[in-house]
């Protein structure tokens, strides 16, 4: 009897961790789930993510910049050895 429940509990709370996760995924504003209606994902202000944002595009440019150099630099062939 024991093993029923605690497989109905791991189950329930699989799904709501499961739902929790998509939520967070898509980053929905504002939720309304059985007369409840909430803020799900606190706003963001928009200045903090386009610093995020830039961050990014600087640390992509930087991992560009970085394959070109190794792409580029002078490789010895094994006739010159």
């Amino acid at each position: 009897m024991s093993i029923e429940i605690v497989a109905i509990t791991g189950l329930i709370v699989a799904v709501l961790g499961s739902l929790s996760a998509c939520l967070y995924k898509i980053g929905i504003k504002k939720c309304s789930a059985f007369c409840i209606k909430s803020d799900c994902v606190s706003p963001e202000n928009p200045e903090t993510e386009i610093k995020k944002l830039e961050e990014k595009i600087k640390k992509t440019i930087e991992r560009i910049n970085t394959i070109k150099r190794t792409n580029s630099s002078p490789e010895i062939s094994h006739t010159e050895i």
